[in-house]
């Protein structure tokens, strides 16, 4: 037998040496001439609400400040911090439903920790202490945690073109009946000897990797944007960013650190537009945004929560004959993968079990909860 290099024996990981002795750099090691550090003002007095008042006079006093920046102070472009509607083309998109509905800063708030401002500063300690002086009012508005509620005839609509806050079901154009499906299911079930009914709730679930978000974003003397990030995909990332900002993509540049862990968390964008719309209004400084656990929670993807419901039909022998299958997604509050988890949740069941006939119909709903996304297996 051929003496195998690899197969049987013990490999040492490339990474393993720098990181367990300290030497590998993560993105908030990065450190740059004339750093600046930027502080993201969120709301966590309400999951849903208007803002009516916003002061930023008295952090603007506040030592070290360099800029205080409110919603009208950075770009109005809306975006989708998802990268998976760069996997297909526009027709697709077009197809799906997909919509750009985040902001950079927002005076809708329509989750906890929602942003709503930022402070540019000359340390993370003034940035912290001046964004403690923004004053914030609010209109408290109904929260939604659930579809039942979210879809109720006289819940408040999260977007115009979304109706009833269903964000995404299986199109018609390509899913008769907005179903993805084979086979006779309603006759396969008249030939199951066993028949298993039922319905189960997905709780919302993080992936808590142990690096907590941070970014760095440079917009240089040439004009070019330059962002430090811990992202799993960063030419989608540069790609996004690219539009969101209206540069051509040879002027972004990502830069990709060691990534303390990713697990879905980091396949699509998390704060990097705000931290290079902060980068933008101060030309030729570094700024750089370190994100508490806190902060990670509530504005990185986490599996979305939901309502299952299952029908399956086998023979005595086990073996399956039907499945009918629906799931109610309670997507958060802007649309990021409402059509990629609605959708491959569903295409799983059909890998698992050799189903003679399926049908499965999967929707999302807006929800006043942090977004939702990938987790492992994506659609899970």
């Amino acid at each position: 037998m051929t003496d195998l290099k690899v197969v049987g024996k013990r490999v040492e990981r490339v990474d393993v040496r720098a990181k367990v002795t300290g030497r590998a750099v993560y993105a908030a090691d990065v450190q740059l001439a004339g750093m600046l550090y930027g502080k993201i003002v969120r709301c966590y007095d309400y999951a849903h609400a208007r803002v009516t008042g916003l002061d930023l006079s008295e952090a603007a006093k506040c030592k070290g400040v360099i800029r205080v920046l409110g919603p009208k102070d950075v770009t109005q472009k809306e975006y989708n911090a998802s990268v998976l509607d760069m996997m297909v083309s526009s027709d697709m998109r077009g197809i799906l439903g997909d919509i750009d509905d985040q902001s950079i800063f927002t005076d809708h708030v329509k989750h906890y920790g929602d942003a709503i401002a930022a402070v540019i500063a000359t340390s993370e300690e003034a940035a912290e202490r001046a964004a403690e002086k923004i004053r914030v009012t609010y209109e408290e508005l109904p929260v939604y945690l659930t579809a039942e509620a979210s879809k109720q005839p006289d819940a408040l609509q999260f977007r115009p073109e979304k109706p009833g806050n269903l964000a995404f079901q299986l199109p018609e154009v390509a899913f008769p009946d907005n179903a993805y499906a084979w086979g006779a299911v309603d006759d396969s079930f008249k030939e199951a000897d066993i028949i298993v009914e039922d319905s189960f709730y997905v709780p919302k679930q993080k992936q808590c990797q142990m690096e907590p978000g941070s970014y760095i974003a440079l917009y240089d003397d040439q004009r070019r944007l330059n962002c430090w990030t811990s992202t799993q995909m960063p030419k989608l990332v540069q790609k996004k960013l690219a539009n969101l900002f209206e540069l051509p993509m040879t002027r972004v540049r990502i830069n990709t650190p060691v990534i303390g862990g990713g697990f879905g968390a980091r396949l699509g964008m998390v704060l990097e537009p705000e931290t290079c719309a902060l980068a933008m209004a101060v030309p030729g400084r570094p700024v750089k945004v370190l994100s508490t656990r806190e902060e990670d929670w509530v504005t990185s993807p986490s599996r979305h929560p939901g309502k299952y419901w299952m029908k399956m039909g086998f023979k005595k022998d086990g073996t399956p004959v039907a499945c009918d299958a629906r799931f109610e997604n309670y997507k958060g509050a802007y649309y990021v993968d409402a059509s990629g988890t609605a959708f491959t949740t569903g295409a799983w069941l059909g890998g698992m079990y050799k189903f003679d006939s399926l049908r499965y119909r999967g929707l999302s709903y807006y929800t006043n909860q942090s977004i939702c996304g990938a987790f492992r297996g994506y659609g899970n």
